[in-house]
């Protein structure tokens, strides 16, 4: 909560200063504080540089598409290869135990 200058001043005068201290001490306690204005403008350029090094970061729309293109065929490289051994390892699966029923029902 702000307090305005006339508030400070007759608070000043209330208290026993005398008016030209009172009036340059309340001028002074609600006047603009430089330092703080020139560390939230550092703070702010600081902030600012900082969002653009993460903007320079971020992949753009071309990085993703160039990175699609790389992807794509390995992923259907994979896909391709997974199908390949999943028919092997039913097609054994089944030999397997095609050739167990048959020992099992049919013994030599």
């Amino acid at each position: 909560m702000s307090l305005s200058v006339t508030e400070i001043y007759e608070a000043l005068l209330i208290a026993g200063v005398p008016e030209p201290q009172a009036k340059a001490a309340a001028a002074i306690a609600t006047a603009p504080n430089n330092s703080a204005k020139q560390e939230l403008l550092k703070l702010r350029t600081e902030m600012n540089a900082g969002l653009v090094a993460v903007r320079a970061e971020m992949a753009t729309k071309q990085d993703l598409a160039k990175f699609r293109e790389k992807i794509v065929p390995a992923y259907t490289s994979i896909n391709r290869d997974l199908a390949v051994l999943k028919f092997a390892v039913l097609t054994f699966e089944a030999v397997t135990i095609g050739l167990l029923l048959k020992i099992v029902f049919f013994p030599p």
